[in-house]
């Protein structure tokens, strides 16, 4: 996230908005300025968790139903002077850093140094889950998506780290139909989170013994103290004929506070298409298909 995609100096707000079906009027939007960044002639907002430095720009900021917001912002000792990234939540008068580039990332051995460009998911309970880069890694394990409470971030999944995939997902007994150990590899798609604080993410996968499903984006969702499968790409797909399976996602998950879901992907095998999916991790049915 480079000085470049930031505008500044900037204000960020957040609107309350206030309105009916029927209208939707100019004076029912009331603005809340949550910080502001410091101009050549006036002093701007201190960005906490940061010894002092002003915020010197804004990305991807996002609100929830309590009035709290999530937003990547670079921040500095003076105006037009950039010392770093970070990310922040909270409302106004009250933000909390969440986490900067050179800090020790949870769960990992390394230092972030960066946060992916998508947006900060923010569950309307406080979680965030978002994407983020480590230093010194290679290229192939150096993302990672995290999720979690301000002040208790856990890491939920990693490039090359173990993939949860159940117990024998395609109902075969020897061997499964994955193997041992399958990773998720260099490809970790849009980090989501439910309003409850369930995070879900897309992935395709390295180690699947008959190689069905290594370049297809499987789905997976939880926290970080239990991930499950949403929908294996090759598996079987819940409720439906023998040898209809699941393809690759073509969306990323939606989930509510119970770890429901819905999203679409394709099917395969006896029957071909793309179908919408909802239900419970690995119970997850087709509500309307391709055809029918």
């Amino acid at each position: 996230m480079g000085r470049s995609r930031f505008i500044g100096p900037l204000s960020l707000a957040v609107a309350a908005v206030a309105m009916t079906a029927q209208t939707a009027r100019a004076q029912d939007i009331q603005y809340q300025k949550i910080v502001a960044t410091p101009t050549a002639t006036k002093a701007g907002d201190v960005a906490p968790g940061t010894e002092g430095n002003f915020f010197l720009g804004f990305e991807r900021p996002t609100i929830n139903a309590s009035g709290q917001v999530a937003f990547y912002a670079v921040y500095g000792p003076a105006f037009n002077d950039p010392a770093g990234v970070g990310l922040w939540t909270g409302m106004a008068g009250e933000l909390n850093l969440v986490a900067r580039a050179g800090d020790a990332a949870p769960d990992a051995t390394e230092n972030f140094s960066g946060f992916g460009g998508t947006r900060v998911g923010l569950a309307d309970t406080g979680e965030v889950i978002f994407l983020g880069t480590l230093a010194g890694a290679p290229s192939s394990t150096n993302n990672g998506i995290w999720i979690g409470t301000w002040d208790n971030i856990r890491l939920l999944a990693r490039e090359g780290g173990n993939a949860p995939i159940g117990d024998h997902p395609n109902g075969e007994e020897d061997p499964p139909f994955y193997g041992a150990t399958p990773t998720f590899n260099n490809n970790l798609g849009q980090a989501v989170i439910g309003r409850g604080g369930v995070g879900g993410f897309s992935s395709a996968l390295q180690g699947d013994e008959l190689d069905n499903a290594l370049h297809e984006h499987s789905l997976f969702g939880g926290t970080a103290d239990l991930l499950e499968p949403l929908a294996l790409a090759g598996t079987q797909v819940f409720g439906e004929s023998a040898g209809v399976l699941y393809a690759g996602a073509a969306t990323t998950p939606r989930l509510n506070s119970l770890g429901q879901s819905a999203f679409a992907a394709g099917i395969k095998g006896n029957e071909t298409g793309t179908a919408i999916f909802s239900g419970a991790p690995g119970d997850a049915a087709v509500v309307a298909a391709q055809g029918r």
